[in-house]
């Protein structure tokens, strides 16, 4: 065949306008690939899709994370975000010594866990909540510094630490916003609060 006929062959197969003939389909990127409806995948690619159109964190914002406090006497641990109910903090809180209740209430504890948040950190450490007269007598004998008529032998107060943080600014940030009494004790690294009236003071 001479060149000229088979370039005449060439016009006549190709398409209108001289485009190049269409690709060939490709008939695997036509089927439907999605899992079958009420399957276990379709259940769990459809929580995904939930989750995703909840409503994200504010950017500059972090998830809040549990709080938990470990007595320092006891050794026990308490999970206090959120707040446990009150007879859980009772015992939590009660004399290590004679090992009587006193019914600290709650809002001291919430005072000690938003101070863990402003801090951002996890861990509270108790060194002292409800304290009985008989214990507090005790102490006074051996020289320590506590208060004849302190307000731990009422219940209302709390000595805790945030191991993790500088205890003189956790103390300068309780002056600002707790209404009660605050104690200061550097040496030993705890700050105390009460709900008795505004004052301060520095301890060992």
């Amino acid at each position: 065949m001479s060149l000229a006929a088979a370039l005449l062959l060439w016009t006549l197969a190709a398409p209108a306008g001289g485009a190049a003939p269409a690709a060939t389909p490709n008939r695997a990127a036509d089927r439907d690939l999605s899992p079958p409806a009420g399957s276990k995948k379709a259940a769990y690619l459809a929580s995904k899709g939930r989750r995703r159109r909840g409503r994200p964190l504010r950017a500059g914002r972090r998830a809040r994370r549990p709080v938990y406090a470990v007595h320092a006497w006891t050794h026990e641990v308490l999970v206090l975000d959120p707040l446990p109910p009150a007879t859980v903090l009772d015992r939590f809180l009660r004399d290590h010594f004679t090992g009587s209740l006193g019914g600290v209430p709650p809002r001291l504890v919430a005072t000690a866990v938003d101070t863990a948040h402003t801090f951002d950190t996890r861990k509270i450490l108790v060194i002292s909540g409800y304290r009985s007269p008989k214990y507090n007598l005790w102490l006074r004998k051996k020289g320590r510094e506590v208060a004849r008529r302190s307000q731990h032998t009422r219940a209302k107060a709390l000595d805790f630490a945030l191991p993790e943080r500088d205890v003189r600014r956790v103390y300068r940030h309780l002056l600002r916003t707790h209404a009660g009494g605050v104690g200061f004790y550097p040496v030993t690294g705890f700050v105390h609060v009460d709900l008795g009236r505004k004052r301060t003071w520095k301890g060992t």
